[in-house]
């Protein structure tokens, strides 16, 4: 029994060996250089733009809870960022 688990062991051992070569032998060239894949792929900081947009939904009325009285419509204000 322990000769066919060191067997097995070994055979495992040579499979991932194996798997391991193969996927380093098939890793993608890198991009060229001076290309846009290169550019987008390199490290450090990057460029982040933000907007500021209010949303009014006139079409219903807002209650009045923690204000004297009620609004005429809903506003929404929202903030995306991206990375540009």
């Amino acid at each position: 029994m322990k000769k066919f688990i060191r067997i097995f062991a070994l055979l495992v051992l040579a499979l991932g060996v194996l798997l391991a070569v193969a996927f380093q032998a098939s890793a993608p060239a890198p991009p060229p250089a001076d290309s846009e894949s290169a550019r987008r792929l390199a490290a450090g900081p990057l460029p982040v733009a933000a907007v500021d947009r209010t949303f009014v939904d006139r079409s219903r009325a807002t209650d009045a809870r923690s204000s004297p009285s009620t609004s005429p419509s809903r506003r929404a204000a929202k903030t995306r960022s991206r990375a540009i």
